[in-house]
């Protein structure tokens, strides 16, 4: 019985994603933006700190980890 009213209380209209959808995708559209420009300064951080040049993903590849080392 309270399963059923559950249930009931959550029940979702077919079209609301209609609504919510496009918000989503933005939504995460936003998050990956800003995940990428914090990767890009960390890289460049890095670098200016320790002394580096950047090898892309060729020179990522060859090192222990990818990490970003001074050579």
């Amino acid at each position: 019985m309270i399963a059923e009213r559950l249930a009931t209380a959550i029940r979702v209209k077919p079209d609301s994603h209609r609504r919510w959808g496009p918000k989503v995708r933005l939504y995460a559209d936003k998050v990956v933006a800003v995940a990428l420009a914090n990767k890009m300064a960390r890289i460049i951080w890095a670098l200016l700190t320790k002394g580096g040049t950047y090898r892309g993903l060729d020179g990522a590849n060859s090192t222990a980890g990818g990490r970003c080392h001074g050579n």
